[in-house]
């Protein structure tokens, strides 16, 4: 289960920015060991834009901190990661 919300402005033929809020729930039965394991609960956030440097080329980045929680007892550890992510993007 996901759940969203995506809060976006622009200026046309200039820039592009958002905010993005992510939650999601993955739930599991069992492991191939035997053994149970409970759902996985994740939160994150996203933060994204694109500048246009002249009108054929932008620059885009991508920023997304998430943390997922395992709720198994022997997972005492919460996964975390920040993602960076840019590049041009050429139009043609």
């Amino acid at each position: 289960m996901d759940n969203r919300t995506l809060c976006r402005y622009t200026e046309p033929f200039m820039y592009t920015s958002a905010f993005e809020a992510f939650m999601t729930s993955q739930s599991h039965a069992f492991t191939p060991t035997g053994g149970s394991l409970g759902s996985k609960n994740g939160l994150g956030v996203s933060v994204f834009g694109s500048y246009n440097l002249i009108p054929e080329l932008a620059a885009v980045v991508r920023m997304i901190i998430m943390t997922r929680t395992p709720t198994a007892r022997r997972m005492q550890k919460a996964i975390s990661a920040i993602y960076v992510i840019a590049g041009l993007s050429w139009k043609v």
